[in-house]
């Protein structure tokens, strides 16, 4: 394996983690979703310190929250 190859698979590897990370479950049907396919309503922390994002679901219309998956 040369380096061109390495430099090429961690590329494509960055790229799908920064997508991924734009991602939110719904709570309705457990759905992957893009982060833009929601109406944001804002941010939290739980008490453990997770980072929370709350949202209008745009599947039900009903208030969710999920944290962002990487």
């Amino acid at each position: 394996m040369n380096f061109e190859t390495l430099w090429s698979e961690l590329d494509e590897r960055e790229a799908r983690e920064a997508d991924s990370a734009r991602k939110l479950r719904l709570e309705c049907n457990g759905e992957l979703v893009d982060l833009g396919a929601a109406r944001l309503v804002g941010l939290r922390m739980s008490g453990s310190g997770v980072e929370l994002i709350e949202f209008f679901c745009p599947r039900c219309n009903q208030r969710h929250e999920s944290r962002r998956f990487r």
